[in-house]
């Protein structure tokens, strides 16, 4: 038993598998380690007295950041710049934020650092938007920022840091979200409605789904001039937006040409009829019905559309008001 210990002995340098990875002996942890290079063991942070709110500068920065969101997208109008923001920040609430460590402290910072980072490349381009149009943006945006904040009870708890950092972070948002809009874009948004809520809900549906922002929000806010004083004909405005953007987003040939026929389907018969019966009334594929009917969100009930005012147990297709006959 004794020569084979020592010929194993003798084998393991050149052929068993060693623990360290040179025979030389790793250098020691320096004596104070950054917090970008944290050392093995979990070292507390130590707060800040100048800072009562906020327990470590990681800490001010995310509450800094969330900050400046609303500031960000008042200015700028790109939704896929918008929606890499919005990703950075569910990055940060998603981490088991835990500011008693350096080393989940390390990581908060670098998730940080690239916010920030997103934060200035939107900045750079606020010089290239209209005052007007940035609100109008901020405006909309907030029907989808406001799911973020009223849904809070299946985020807010991911922010497990100190108890007066999670209020200011959590203070901060909803206090941005519900300072708008601001009275003067409100009282042109009414003007347009001309007292019709159905304008109000087409144009909401119309915009909150559009893939385009920068264009589809002069089409609304500046209808043709011989409409401005008709309620009636600011609506057959609306509708007419709809309808040529939809049909001009379905580029494929396949789409248009079935476009007409399915919606006259929708509108001719007596009673609302499904999804599938429609299209074998039509003659054309699921696939095809489905892309149409989901391009017109804003002027159809359907099960198909999710942000509609209407009860999502729907099963049939449907104009939303006999206004657009």
């Amino acid at each position: 038993m004794r020569r084979r210990e020592k010929f194993l002995r003798t084998l393991t340098p050149k052929f068993l598998p060693s623990r360290s990875p040179s025979p030389t002996p790793p250098p020691p942890p320096p004596p104070n380690p950054t917090p970008s290079q944290p050392s093995s063991e979990l070292v507390p942070l130590l707060r800040d007295p100048d800072l009562p709110t906020f327990v470590t500068s990681v800490g001010q920065d995310v509450t800094a950041a969330l900050k400046d969101i609303g500031e960000v997208l008042g200015h700028f109008p790109f939704v896929k710049t918008i929606g890499g923001l919005t990703v950075q920040i569910l990055k940060i609430v998603e981490l088991d934020i835990n500011l008693s460590t350096n080393l989940k402290a390390s990581a908060i910072e670098q998730t940080v650092t690239k916010l920030l980072e997103k934060i200035e490349e939107v900045d750079a381009h606020v010089k290239d938007g209209i005052l007007f149009q940035q609100q109008q943006v901020k405006l909309l945006l907030l029907g989808q920022l406001r799911t973020f904040a009223v849904r809070g009870t299946e985020w807010q708890p991911k922010l497990a840091c100190y108890k007066d950092t999670h209020e200011e972070i959590l203070h901060e948002i909803e206090e941005w979200l519900f300072s708008w809009p601001n009275p003067q874009l409100s009282q042109h948004l009414l003007e347009c409605a001309g007292g019709l809520f159905i304008w109000a809900l087409i144009v909401c549906d119309f915009l909150e789904q559009s893939p385009d922002l920068d264009a589809d929000l002069p089409l609304i806010l500046n209808p043709p001039l011989d409409a401005m004083d008709d309620p009636e004909e600011m609506l057959w405005a609306v509708y007419r937006v709809v309808l040529e953007q939809a049909y001009s987003h379905l580029k494929q040939t396949i789409y248009q040409d079935s476009f007409c026929p399915l919606l006259a389907a929708i509108m001719s018969v007596t009673e609302p009829l499904t999804l599938v019966n429609l299209t074998s009334l039509v003659g054309i594929k699921d696939t095809v019905a489905k892309a149409i009917v989901e391009s017109l969100h804003a002027v159809l009930r359907s099960p198909l559309n999710p942000v509609s005012r209407f009860d999502h147990n729907e099963a049939t297709v449907r104009v939303v008001h006999p206004s657009f006959y």
